[in-house]
């Protein structure tokens, strides 16, 4: 074995470079003398077995979560229902708020029902009637079809017994003693014998109304109202009565012909709404028809002196009477 000088390494027998350093062993007893060393510069080292440059890859996108169908049905029809609730809500909320709130009439009088022609004296038949009060309303079953009923006038009060009449008279100037009508609506007829002013005025409570105003001999029939009893202020010459009656029926008196002053019965109107009437007047004065019903008073003539033409007479709520104010013949008569 040799040693070599340089590095230590043994080497076998007979090598004469180290396997080792690869430098010469001559310097060794008995060898050469040694060879100026050569310096192999240094490679350098590589990865016998590289790896590649790590090339980009692409982001990782997490999978998609799979639901399963039927989970994902009820998800659905949740979803659904939920909001189907929350717009009917909105809608109630809106309704609500919008809406008017009924008024309570549980509570609420009911006034009486009053058809009252003008309170003027001269003119007027009253009918009052009471309505019971409004019970609260209760569950009743849904109405039908039942035909509205036909209007039906106000029938005409038939006197059952005779009413007793008030007979007054006297001469010249005088305040009679206080009468009660016999009945609401009544007729007065007045006669007067003297041949200058022929004035009466009647007074109830606080009021007064001019029923007669003339010169001379007179004889008419004029129509009074009054609920209290009533006293008349006569200023004659001469002798003069009055005569008071209760207004009773008469069914014929839509049409009439007459003279001077006058107040018909009570008669049921053709029927309600407008009527063509003729009016005929052979007087030089005055000439003054009114119409009085349940429903109302209408003035339908106004005029002086004669009269031959024709008018429409609208006819409300019955019954009715005329009142006619003339100093001649005179005729109403339906077209």
């Amino acid at each position: 074995m040799k040693t070599c000088p340089n590095c230590g390494f043994h080497n076998a027998d007979g090598r004469s470079v180290c396997k080792q350093c690869h430098q010469s062993m001559s310097s060794v007893a008995g060898s050469d003398p040694p060879l100026p060393q050569v310096v192999q510069p240094s490679q350098p080292q590589t990865d016998p077995d590289p790896l590649p440059p790590p090339a980009s890859q692409p982001p990782i996108i997490p999978a998609p979560t799979v639901v399963p169908k039927k989970l994902g049905l009820w998800i659905k029809v949740g979803l659904g229902l939920g909001a189907f609730v929350v717009g009917c809500c909105v809608l109630l909320i809106i309704i609500g708020t919008f809406a008017p709130s009924p008024k309570s009439t549980a509570n609420a009088p009911t006034p009486a029902i009053a058809k009252a022609i003008e309170a003027d004296p001269t003119k007027a038949i009253v009918k009052v009637a009471e309505v019971a009060p409004t019970e609260a309303p209760t569950n009743t079953p849904e109405p039908t079809n039942t035909p509205a009923p036909t209007p039906t006038e106000t029938p005409i009060p038939a006197t059952a017994t005779p009413i007793p009449r008030i007979e007054i008279s006297g001469s010249g100037q005088q305040v009679t003693d206080p009468v009660t009508l016999p009945s609401v609506v009544s007729r007065i007829t007045f006669t007067h014998q003297g041949r200058r002013n022929f004035i009466v005025t009647v007074y109830s409570g606080d009021t007064s109304d001019l029923m007669v105003n003339t010169i001379g001999k007179y004889k008419g029939i004029r129509p009074l109202a009054a609920n209290a009893p009533v006293y008349f202020e006569v200023n004659a010459d001469g002798k003069w009565s009055i005569l008071i009656e209760a207004m009773g029926p008469d069914l014929e008196a839509a049409a009439l012909t007459g003279s001077g002053d006058y107040a018909s019965g009570l008669f049921a109107p053709p029927r309600q709404g407008p009527v063509p009437y003729n009016f005929v007047h052979t007087g030089t004065r005055n000439f003054i028809v009114q119409l009085h019903c349940a429903g109302g008073s209408d003035v339908v003539q106004n005029e002086i002196g004669p009269v031959d033409g024709s008018a429409v007479v609208r006819y409300p709520d019955g019954p009715c009477f005329w009142e006619v104010q003339a100093d001649g013949k005179w005729s109403i008569t339906v077209k």
